[in-house]
């Protein structure tokens, strides 16, 4: 691994001048691009003041200075970037696949396995924290909680790592495949599995303290609210369990698929694979609102305060949403810049995408920036 400390210049265009404020239900126009088709098909991550950190092909990592429109350095890990990548006081932590074990006939257990590197970057350098290798059969989720770094693989295994030094805490093997990615919330992991269960472990031990039975392995992310559980699974079915009465408080049945959950201020926010999205409500999940649109949502949706930003591969626009009431309320460009990778982010002031063209970011119509 190396990395390489510059300041580039993307274009000869001024620096960007930012306000105190960004509403996404103003005129926008577009504010910064950087052409890249290197872009590999995970979540960026953003200090939210300045930077963003864009995983690339060829296992490298730029950071991105948006408000000096420069790079700041790039560190080539090798490999395959294979997850989102996470910044959290000042250190950037991501997955890359390296190789798949070559497999021997005494070697059974390690049939299909594939080797794999866990990174700890300083976000200001890019230079290597520490590394923890790992081998692995499937799809592994990367969480982050507290001063824990958690590996959950898709056959079940979970591996604690201690984000200061890269050291393993513990590991526990569920002996179940996961249907969902994991949620963590108060010290607590919870996981969807095959056998139509949700396991609650705790982050500090591994230890299953309750499993709860659902109709159907659940299909997106669970997510929570003190002692309230909600999932969503493939008949369309929302649910609300409560973990410490082990008792289902409502479950509610709408469209297609459920492929992700938000929780707002203003309820459940729910996308299906119907192409609609719904507001329902937290204490009965009873319809608010829904908004048919062009076509499947591609990445999970931004909610930033009272707006909600959907892009569907369908149409041409990256669409805006009022929260209150699921009337569009704004369409953003996005035609000529390539298919989104992942999911948009809100940096200070900027709207920015990430496609297989490169990083374009959108700023209020007022703001003084140059447009390419």
């Amino acid at each position: 691994m190396y990395v390489i400390l510059f300041n580039l210049s993307i274009f000869a265009q001024p620096g960007i001048q930012l306000i105190n404020t960004f509403n996404p239900s103003t005129p926008l126009k577009l504010c910064y691009q950087n052409q890249n088709d290197k872009i590999e098909a995970t979540n960026i991550a953003s200090d939210n003041q300045s930077a963003i950190f864009i995983p690339l092909q060829g296992g490298r990592v730029e950071k991105l200075n948006l408000i000096k429109n420069s790079v700041s350095w790039i560190s080539e890990l090798g490999g395959e970037i294979v997850s989102d990548l996470i910044l959290e006081n000042k250190r950037i932590y991501l997955i890359t696949k390296i190789s798949r074990i070559n497999f021997v006939k005494e070697d059974e257990i390690n049939k299909g396995a594939v080797s794999y590197i866990l990174w700890s970057l300083d976000a200001e350098t890019g230079v290597t924290n520490w590394q923890f290798p790992f081998i692995s059969k499937g799809f592994v989720f990367l969480n982050s909680y507290q001063d824990q770094i958690f590996l959950t693989e898709k056959d079940g295994e979970i591996i604690s790592i201690r984000k200061f030094d890269g050291q393993k805490i513990w590991n526990k093997n569920l002996l179940q495949r996961l249907s969902s990615p994991p949620s963590l919330f108060e010290n607590k992991i919870y996981i969807s599995t095959s056998d139509n269960s949700i396991l609650t472990v705790t982050a500090d031990s591994g230890k299953i303290i309750s499993k709860l039975l659902s109709l159907q392995s659940p299909a997106t992310n669970l997510i929570t609210d003190g002692n309230k559980l909600y999932w969503g699974e493939k008949n369309g079915s929302v649910n609300l369990t409560h973990t410490l009465r082990d008792s289902r408080i409502w479950s509610v049945r709408y469209g297609g698929e459920i492929s992700s959950l938000n929780l707002t201020r203003n309820g459940v926010l729910v996308t299906s694979l119907d192409n609609f999205v719904y507001l329902i409500s937290l204490q009965k999940g009873k319809k608010i609102w829904k908004r048919r649109l062009a076509g499947r949502i591609s990445v999970k949706p931004l909610v930033a305060g009272e707006f909600i930003i959907f892009v569907t591969p369908a149409d041409s626009n990256a669409v805006v949403l009022d929260l209150r009431n699921g009337r569009i309320i704004n369409k953003i460009s996005i035609a000529d810049k390539g298919f989104i990778l992942s999911a948009p982010r809100i940096v200070h002031n900027l709207l920015v995408f990430s496609t297989n063209k490169g990083i374009f970011a959108f700023a209020q119509a007022n703001i003084d920036c140059s447009q390419k």
